[in-house]
């Protein structure tokens, strides 16, 4: 999904972790005018507290609780933090019922044509092995930039030409999931059974994790791993 396609479209926020944070930048410098919804559901009063003001001072609407789950529905498009799981009965309900989903990953992915990205991901290993690709290619002279579940946030920096930089990008499988476009390179690390809370079960994970390398090499050999 690209940013053009919120135009007109009724946007919530749902989840304010950094990407979240980053999120509402981006709607701030792209769409200063436009409305948008923010879905919360911490617990903490410190917290709702403090969201319900960022939500004020942007005149933004502010949904919290248990009013979260029925409101979903309501949209047309609810850009989702990487920590909520797309499993869910409410967010499965919201999309039978029109409601479409993306994420903070796949907005960057989809309109950054830079072919100097290399998305990595793995069970374990993931931030060692990238802060060390970005290790190498700047030492090789290459202007780097690290981001993702390590790193900065994606379009964190506005002012940065996406196209003016390699990128590495480590990936979480609940980011990598959500990925709706080609990956230019992509390197998967391994493969142990994890957060099969977020997934539902082993083979859920495995073939999350693998939704960037399918679309990047639907062509070859791993696409028979998803089986």
């Amino acid at each position: 999904m690209r940013f053009s396609d919120l135009n007109g479209k009724k946007v919530a926020l749902f989840g304010l972790g950094r990407e979240g944070y980053s999120f509402i930048n981006l709607w701030l410098a792209r769409k200063p005018k436009a409305s948008l919804t923010i879905l919360d559901e911490t617990t903490s009063q410190s917290d709702q507290k403090a969201n319900q003001e960022l939500a004020s001072s942007h005149n933004f609407e502010y949904i919290t609780g248990n009013n979260v789950s029925p409101a979903l529905s309501s949209f047309d498009v609810v850009i989702k933090s990487p920590g909520i799981s797309k499993y869910r009965s409410d967010i499965i309900n919201a999309k039978e019922k029109g409601t479409k989903f993306s994420s903070l990953v796949d907005l960057w992915f989809s309109e950054n044509n830079n072919p100097n990205i290399i998305a990595i991901t793995g069970t374990k290993g993931k931030s060692t092995t990238s802060s060390l690709t970005v290790h190498l290619l700047n030492a090789l002279g290459k202007k780097t930039t690290l981001a993702g579940n390590i790193g900065i946030p994606l379009f964190s920096d506005l002012s940065q030409d996406l196209n003016s930089t390699a990128w590495v990008v480590e990936l979480s499988s609940y980011q990598a999931t959500e990925i709706s476009t080609s990956i230019p390179y992509a390197m998967l690390l391994n493969l142990y059974p994890e957060h099969t809370n977020w997934h539902g079960s082993v083979t859920q994970y495995y073939q999350d994790k693998l939704n960037k390398l399918v679309y990047s090499f639907k062509d070859g050999k791993l696409i028979k791993l998803e089986k």
